[in-house]
Formats: C-alpha cells, sequence, structure tokens
C-alpha cells in the first residue's frame, strides 16, 4: 500500500539531508510507525492515560492540539514529483518515531480502547503535523534525539516545562509558533526587542506577546506558582485555544493591523487592554483548569465591529498627535481598559438581543 504526502523538503547538512514538514492521517502514522529502542528512551506508561483522556476530549468546543511528531523515513526512498511538490511511499516504508512516541501509543490505546466507532473512524481519518528527516544514519538519529529533548524545541509536556520553569508561557510561545510555521508571520509578530514606529509594521514583539498571553490567561503580567502549575497541567488546552484564538483574531482584525498610521492596534496600551478584557470576557479560571466559555469565538468576533482606526471615536479623548502619527500618552493600559470593555459589553449586548 502506498502513502502520498505533500510538502516540501528543507535541506541541510551540505544538502545530503533533508526535512520534510507535513500533514499525515493518524491511521497511516499508526500503521506505517517503528521504535528503535537505541535511539528512544522507554516508554512511561503512566503518562498514557492522561493523553489518551486528553484525546477523548477531540469534539469539545475547543477541540484538541497534539504537537509536531518527529519521523525518520526508514527503507524505499520515496518518489518524488517536483512539480506537484508530492512525496510517494511504497509497500514497506517505516516511520521511525524520534519524538512523540507517547502521542502515538495514547492514541493506539485510544482507537483500540474506544467503543464508538463512530470517534475511531473521527480519530483515525484526522491528521496530525509530522515532520519527516531523510537519510539519517542511527547515531545521527540518536544525536536529534537528544537536541530536541534538551533544548527550547521539547514538545513533550513534562519535559518543557522541567526545561525552563521560569517563564513557561514562552515555552507555550514556541509551541504556538512551531505548530503553525505561518502563524509568527499571520500575526506580524517580530523578535526585535524594540518596535520603531512608524516604520515596523509588525503588531507586536516577542515580549509584548508573552505579556498579552499573561494578561489574557490571567489578568496579570506576573505568573504565580499557582498559575504556572495551571499551565503546566492544562498545557495541550491552552496550546490549542491559544492556536484557535489567535488565528481567529488575524481573520476578524483589519488586514494591515500592525501599521499605526493607519490603526491603533499596534500600541501597547490597547493590547494589553485588550488581553484584559478578553480574559474577561472569555476566559474561566478554576483551581485547576482555565476553561472558555462555549462562546467565546462569536464573543471574538464582535471585535470585528470596533473601530481601530487612528480616527475611532471611542479612544479620541486618550490619542494624541505624534510624530507623523496618533498614539497613546504612554503604554498605560488604565485609561483605555474601561473605554475597550463598555465597546465590547454593549456589542456582546446587542448580539444577544439579536439572538434571542
Amino acid at each position: 500500500m502506498t502513502l502520498q504526502l505533500y510538502g516540501y523538503i528543507d535541506s541541510f547538512a551540505n544538502n545530503s539531508r533533508g526535512l520534510l514538514t507535513t500533514q499525515l492521517r493518524i491511521a497511516d502514522l499508526l500503521n506505517n510507525y517503528t521504535l528503535n529502542k537505541e535511539v528512544n528512551r522507554d516508554i512511561s506508561d503512566h503518562r498514557i492515560p492522561k493523553i489518551t483522556k486528553y484525546i477523548d476530549t477531540f469534539d469539545n468546543n475547543i477541540g484538541i492540539y497534539l504537537p509536531s511528531i518527529v519521523l525518520v523515513a526508514s527503507g524505499t526512498e520515496p518518489e518524488v514529483n517536483d512539480m506537484k511538490n508530492l512525496f510517494t511511499f511504497k509497500e514497506g516504508y517505516k516511520f521511525i518515531i524520534l519524538d512523540g512516541q507517547h502521542r502515538i501509543k495514547a492514541l493506539e490505546r485510544y482507537v483500540n480502547q474506544e467503543s464508538n466507532q463512530k470517534k475511531i473512524d473521527s480519530i483515525l481519518n484526522s491528521a496530525v503535523t509530522v515532520q519527516i528527516y531523510f537519510n539519517m544514519s542511527e547515531e545521527q538519529q540518536r544525536k536529534l534525539f537528544i537536541d530536541i529533548n534538551s533544548t527550547s524545541k521539547k514538545v513533550s509536556q513534562n519535559l518543557t516545562f522541567k526545561f525552563d520553569k521560569r517563564d513557561p508561557i514562552n515555552v507555550i510561545i514556541k509551541e504556538l509558533l512551531n505548530h503553525d510555521v505561518n502563524l509568527e508571520n499571520k500575526l506580524k509578530i517580530t523578535d526585535k526587542t524594540r518596535v520603531s514606529r512608524p516604520s515596523n509594521k509588525s503588531w507586536m514583539s516577542i515580549t509584548r506577546l508573552n505579556r498579552y498571553i499573561s494578561y489574557l490567561l490571567f489578568n496579570t503580567n506576573k505568573i504565580s506558582n499557582k498559575n504556572m502549575k495551571l499551565l503546566e497541567e492544562n498545557f495541550f488546552e491552552i496550546t490549542e485555544f491559544l492556536t484557535q484564538y489567535f488565528s481567529l483574531l488575524i481573520e476578524i482584525l483589519p488586514e494591515d493591523f500592525g501599521n499605526v498610521e493607519k490603526y491603533i492596534l499596534g500600541h501597547e496600551a490597547l493590547q494589553n487592554a485588550l488581553a484584559i478584557v478578553t480574559h474577561e470576557m472569555i476566559v474561566i479560571n478554576k483551581d485547576s483548569e482555565i476553561l472558555f466559555t462555549p462562546r467565546w469565538k462569536e464573543i471574538t468576533e464582535l471585535l470585528h465591529l470596533i473601530d481601530w482606526t487612528t480616527n475611532s471615536g471611542i479612544f479620541s479623548t486618550l490619542l494624541i498627535d505624534g510624530a507623523n502619527y496618533k498614539q497613546f500618552k504612554d503604554s498605560k493600559h488604565s485609561e483605555v481598559l474601561p473605554l475597550l470593555r463598555l465597546e465590547w459589553e454593549q456589542l456582546l449586548r446587542d448580539w444577544e438581543e439579536e439572538v434571542i
């Protein structure tokens, strides 16, 4: 049985090895993977039930998030159609698991234990993001496995938080941007610490994104030990929510929303206010988990009705003329917050009246 995958090969190591990032059906993954015990660690059985339980929530209003699985192609080399970016793997191929063995074992257990065939079929026909390496020796595989599990690219929930307890939000940002390689560009995120306006049209920096997510999830920019534990225990759910949230934000905000000559969304005062009011509108914090109101997407979509231009009457009293563009008096959000809250809450009331 052949398998066809679409994508591009990124060459490295003097073009002797390659990496393909693509989508792979779970059914095809489960049927064609193998483990190399000389490379991987032993399976930790205690980790699988929790992941299996999480997989069972795939049909809730948020869905689930499984980080990319790292594989090595083994066996017959695929046929490559450069015109279509199509890779055809013939019968006998195998994918060696470099990272993701517990997720795969949890998927297997779910499929074997679930009695609802409809749910089984839904999982098997779903796709996961995979990174497939080609032309790697066992020694190279072993080195890559060590690199994956000893650098910032870790994807395991437990290993990730052990790696950097100092700033778990940064870990989530890495997972968020790794999950969708285009998200960083679509969000207009820059790695520069200082965003020079108006020439820089980025929405915000990584540092500001860190602060934005902290405000959004906890209504504070300082992570307490309690919140750190919440992040660790709800890592998959939070990352999946943020992936969907930012993808939705990209759709509903103006196309050039980082351009401060046109819009006010690039200013820190408004960004922090937006994150805080979002928290108030859609986030439910409990002792052991973070929940999101079932209507969070509809509530967030109301943001497209707000005037974000530099001539916005909502925030006109707070805007001053700067160097070639309007800006807020300072980066503090205390004055912006009540205006945004009032506008968004009114939009929500109007929407609820129409629905009812």
